[in-house]
C-alpha cells in the first residue's frame, strides 16, 4: 500500500525568509501537490479488509480537500467511497469505538455536502445525531468542535441566524481555548460571528466584531494574507451597508489591488466576487452603466472559470438590476428569466439564488405595472420560505414588505397597512432594528400620507428617524428618504417653508453621500419645485422642474420612467407661467383703454 503524505515546510526566519506571495503561492501549489498525492496513491491502494484507517483519513481528508475547492460533487463521491469502505471492510458485529468514530467523520462531511439537496433540516438533525454518539463516545474536542461548526454552517444557510450565532460564538469560546486568540481556526469563527451579525442587521456589532477580526489576523498572518483579504472584503460589504461607498469603494479596491499581486489568486473566482462588490457600490450611486459593464465582465469571467454555482445565477441576476435600473425593462426581464432557467434546472425551488432571480424578476413586473403576476411570484417565494424557515424570520419579512407595497402601488392602502402591521407586531426583539423593519416603517408613514393621515405619518417617519440613527447611521440614504417623506407630508399640511427645508435636507444628504448627479438629488429637486408650484411661484417652479429634467435625462436616459413622467408635467409649468407672463400686459392695457 502506498499512502501519501505532505508535509509542510517551517517559514524560514530571518534573511531567508519567503515574503507573503511566496508563501501563499508555496501554499497554493502545495494544495495541489496534495490532492494530486493523495489520488494517486488511492488509485494504487487495494481496498480490502481489515480496514486501514490510513486509509481512511486519507479519502475523507480528499474529500475535505476538494470541498474547500469547491468541487462539491468529487468530494461527494470520496466520502462515500470511504462509508462503503467501512461497510465492506469492518463487521458491524465486531465494530469497534475508532471505527465508529470514523463513520461519524464521514457522515459529517456527507451531511454538510448533501445539505442543499436534502434540505437544511435533514442536515441539522443528521449533524446533531452525530454530535450527540460523538459525545457519548467521549471524542476528542477537537473533532467535536468540527461537527459544531458544520452545524453552525448549515444552520447559517438556512437563515436561521440567532441559532447560528449562538452556535459560532461557543464555537468560538472553545477554539479559544484550545488554540488561542491568533489561531486561524478562532479567527474564522470570528469572521463567521460577524457575518452572521450583518445578515441580523446588526452592522455595527458587525464592523466592530470583524475589525477585532482584521487587527488579529493582520498580526498573525500579515496584510497581505488571503484570510485577512477576506475579512477586509467583509469589511467593505459592511460599508456599504451602512452607506459609507467610498470608504467601501476604497476597500474593495484595495483587496484587489492585493490579489492582483498573488499569482494563486489573481484567476480566482474570489476576484470576480469583489468586484462584483465594486459594481454594487456604482448601482447604489446610480452610475448604472459602469455597474452593467463590470457585471458582464465579472459574468464572462465565471464562464471562462466553467463556473456553475449560486455566483452564476447571482451575478445575472445583478445584471438584471443594472438593466432594471436603467429602465431596460425587457432586458432585465431576461435576464431574470435566463438566470432562473439556468438555476431551477439544477437545484431545488429553495435554492437562494434561485429565490433571489424571482425576487428581481417580480420588481421587473413591479415596475411595468403587472402587479398581479408580481405578486403571484412573491406569494411562491413566501410559501418556500415558510416551509424552509421559521414564521418569524426577517428573509419572510422581507417578502411581505414586498407584497404590502405592491398592494400601495394598486391603490389597496388598507391591505397594505395590515402587511406592515403584521411585519411590525410579529418581529423578534433582536430584528426590530433590521433594515427591513425600519423600512417597513418608513414605508407605512409613506401610505399614511397618501391616505391623507399626516399627524400618524410624521409620527411613524419620526420612529424611523430615531431608530435609523441609533443603529445605523445618518449617512445612508434611506435615512433622508424619511426627510423627503416628511416634506411631502408638510406641503400636503400647506407648511410649505418646512416643506421646503426638509426637500432642501434631503437633497443635501443624498448629494453628499451619493453624489451631486444621483436620480434621488433630481427628485428632491422636482419636489421643491412642486412646493413652489403650489406656492404659485411658477418661475422658480419653473427652474426647479427643468434642472430635475435635465439632471433625469443625463442620469438615466431619455427613455427611463422619472424623465418621462417629468416631462408630462413640465409642459404644463411653462403654460401656466407664459400665461401669467402675458396675463399681466394684456390686462393693464385693458384697463388703460377701459379708463379713457
Amino acid at each position: 500500500m502506498v499512502v501519501a503524505r505532505l508535509k509542510l515546510a517551517p517559514v524560514p526566519d530571518g534573511d531567508n525568509a519567503m515574503n507573503e506571495e511566496e508563501c501563499h503561492q508555496d501554499y497554493r501549489s502545495g494544495e495541489q501537490l496534495a490532492l494530486m498525492l493523495f489520488e494517486q496513491a488511492l488509485r494504487d491502494t487495494e481496498l480490502t479488509p481489515p480496514l486501514d484507517k490510513d486509509v481512511l483519513d486519507m479519502m475523507n481528508l480528499l474529500g475535505a480537500r476538494l470541498r474547500r475547492q469547491e468541487r462539491h460533487g468529487e468530494a461527494l463521491q470520496w466520502h462515500m467511497k470511504a462509508l462503503g469502505y467501512i461497510r465492506m471492510a469492518s463487521s458491524p458485529s465486531r465494530e469497534t469505538r475508532d471505527v465508529e468514530l470514523k463513520v461519524l467523520e464521514t457522515d459529517r462531511h456527507v451531511a454538510t455536502l448533501l445539505a442543499y439537496h436534502r434540505g437544511h433540516d435533514w442536515a441539522k438533525e443528521e449533524l446533531e445525531r452525530v454530535l450527540a454518539r460523538q459525545e457519548a463516545l467521549g471524542e476528542r474536542v477537537i473533532e467535536m468542535l468540527e461537527t459544531r461548526y458544520a452545524l453552525a454552517m448549515v444552520l447559517f444557510e438556512a437563515s436561521s441566524w440567532p441559532e447560528a450565532l449562538q452556535a459560532f460564538e461557543m464555537v468560538q469560546r472553545t477554539r479559544l481555548q484550545e488554540y488561542g486568540e491568533c489561531h486561524p481556526a478562532t479567527l474564522e469563527a470570528g469572521h463567521r460571528v460577524g457575518m452572521v451579525l450583518v445578515r441580523m442587521g446588526r452592522h455595527k456589532d458587525a464592523l466592530n466584531k470583524q475589525m477585532e477580526i482584521l487587527t488579529l489576523r493582520t498580526k498573525a498572518l500579515g496584510k497581505s494574507h488571503p484570510s485577512t483579504l477576506d475579512t477586509m472584503d467583509g469589511i467593505a460589504n459592511i460599508y456599504e451597508l451602512l452607506g459609507r461607498y467610498d470608504e467601501a469603494l476604497s476597500l474593495y479596491r484595495h483587496v484587489l489591488d492585493k490579489l492582483a499581486n498573488n499569482s494563486a489568486l489573481i484567476a480566482s473566482s474570489w476576484v470576480l466576487s469583489v468586484k462584483s462588490g465594486v459594481a454594487d457600490i456604482h448601482m447604489r450611486q446610480a452610475r448604472y452603466d459602469v455597474a452593467l459593464e463590470i457585471y458582464s465582465e465579472v459574468h464572462e469571467g465565471l464562464s471562462n472559470l466553467d463556473w456553475t454555482s449560486d455566483q452564476t445565477c447571482l451575478t445575472l441576476s445583478n445584471i438584471g438590476r443594472a438593466n432594471r435600473d436603467m429602465g431596460y425593462y425587457t432586458s432585465a426581464l431576461g435576464n431574470f428569466e435566463r438566470a432562473i432557467l439556468e438555476r431551477g434546472t439544477k437545484h431545488g425551488e429553495g435554492d437562494v439564488a434561485l429565490l433571489v432571480a424571482k425576487s428581481g424578476k417580480a420588481s421587473v413586473l413591479e415596475l411595468q405595472g403587472r402587479y398581479n403576476e408580481a405578486l403571484q411570484l412573491h406569494e411562491e417565494i413566501l410559501r418556500i420560505d415558510l416551509n424552509a424557515l421559521d414564521h418569524d424570520n426577517i428573509e419572510i419579512f422581507r417578502t411581505v414588505y414586498y407584497m404590502g407595497s405592491i398592494a400601495a402601488k394598486q391603490g389597496r392602502y388598507r391591505h397594505a397597512l395590515r402587511l406592515f402591521d403584521h411585519i411590525m407586531n410579529n418581529l423578534k426583539p433582536g430584528d426590530r432594528s433590521h433594515q427591513v423593519a425600519l423600512v417597513t416603517a418608513r414605508t407605512k408613514a409613506d401610505v399614511l400620507e397618501q391616505l391623507g393621515r399626516c399627524r400618524k405619518a410624521l409620527k411613524v417617519y419620526s420612529y424611523f428617524l430615531k431608530e435609523w440613527e441609533r443603529e445605523h447611521t445618518r449617512s445612508h440614504p434611506e435615512y433622508y428618504f424619511a426627510r423627503y417623506g416628511i416634506a411631502r407630508v408638510y406641503a400636503q399640511q400647506g407648511k410649505y417653508e418646512r416643506a421646503l427645508r426638509s426637500f432642501k435636507a434631503a437633497v443635501n444628504g443624498w448629494s453628499t453621500i451619493l453624489r451631486p448627479d444621483h436620480p434621488f438629488v433630481f427628485m428632491g429637486l422636482e419636489g421643491q419645485g412642486s412646493v413652489r408650484l403650489q406656492q404659485g411661484h411658477l418661475i422658480e417652479a419653473c427652474k426647479l422642474y427643468k434642472q430635475a429634467l435635465r439632471g433625469y435625462r443625463a442620469a438615466l436616459g431619455d427613455q427611463h420612467p422619472w424623465p418621462l413622467r417629468t416631462s408630462r408635467v413640465f409642459p404644463g409649468i411653462v403654460f401656466r407661467l407664459v400665461v401669467r407672463l402675458f396675463a399681466v400686459p394684456v390686462g393693464f392695457l385693458c384697463s388703460w383703454h377701459l379708463l379713457r
